[in-house]
This record gives structure tokens, C-alpha cells and sequence, in this order.
């Protein structure tokens, strides 16, 4: 029985980390992707 709450609650705890992880990457790739779209918008509209 206590190990089967020691899964649930490491399967948490990595759903928590991934849910994380996944805002940290989604920060970063939206600001590696809007830094070049707005330069080639510019640079289209320019």
C-alpha cells in the first residue's frame, strides 16, 4: 500500500516538474521565435 503511494506521488511530482519544464521551454521558445519574426517582419515591411 505505501508503495503504491510512493508512485502516485512521484508520478505527481513529475506531472508537476513536466507542467514546469513546459513553461520554462514555452518561455524561451516564444522569445527565440518572436525576436526573429518581428526582425523578418520589419525587415519585409522596411
Amino acid at each position: 500500500m505505501l508503495f503504491h503511494y510512493k508512485l502516485i506521488y512521484l508520478h505527481f511530482q513529475k506531472k508537476e516538474l513536466s507542467k514546469e519544464f513546459d513553461r520554462l521551454s514555452f518561455k524561451n521558445y516564444f522569445v527565440k521565435i518572436k525576436i526573429p519574426i518581428i526582425d523578418w517582419y520589419l525587415f519585409i515591411r522596411g
